[in-house]
């Protein structure tokens, strides 16, 4: 039983043969398969990005629209504010202490109908104070004035930092 016969090895080769043609005719299907599903898979993929880059170019047009925007408003918001540093922490009604140095260190008229709002922003012992104008006009006044004072009188910045500081003293 060792040997094949010829009619065997020769039926074995036509069999192997066979089954050779078969694998690679299945490879072959498989490859073409495969390759189709990439290609469809490429092609989903490459309108997602299509869709998602213009959908950024979209947003990142709104989100400067909505920066100058905020930058506006901002603007506006400071437009009426300034910042007085140097009040002593001690000072009972910040209110009077704001209008008292305005009317006599200054000579701007200042009522309290012209104040909106004050507070106190920062940390320290002698924290800077807001003080919300109601008219342009009137702060305006206040920093013509601001060279009679001695300290650092500024225009409120959101940052707190003075966007246009005067190197004067504030008392």
């Amino acid at each position: 039983m060792g040997e094949f016969s010829d009619k065997q090895k020769k039926y074995l080769k036509d069999l192997l043969g066979d089954l050779n043609s078969s694998l690679n005719n299945k490879i072959h299907q498989l490859e073409t398969s495969i390759t189709a599903k990439l290609e469809d898979v490429r092609s989903e993929f490459e309108e997602k990005v299509r869709i998602y880059e213009g959908r950024i170019k979209e947003l990142e047009h709104i989100n400067g629209k909505l920066r100058k925007e905020l930058n506006f408003i901002d603007k506006k918001q400071r437009k009426n504010k300034l910042v007085v540093h140097g009040l002593d922490p001690e000072v009972g009604n910040i209110e009077e202490k704001v209008i008292d140095i305005a009317r006599n260190s200054l000579q701007v008229e200042l009522n309290s109908s012209d104040i909106n709002d004050i507070y106190k922003v920062g940390k320290g012992a002698k924290k800077p104070v807001i003080v919300e104008l109601i008219s342009y006009r009137k702060k305006c006044q206040i920093l013509k004035g601001a060279n009679k004072l001695k300290g650092p009188v500024s225009s409120y910045h959101r940052t707190y930092r003075p966007k246009k500081e005067l190197n004067i003293k504030c008392w």
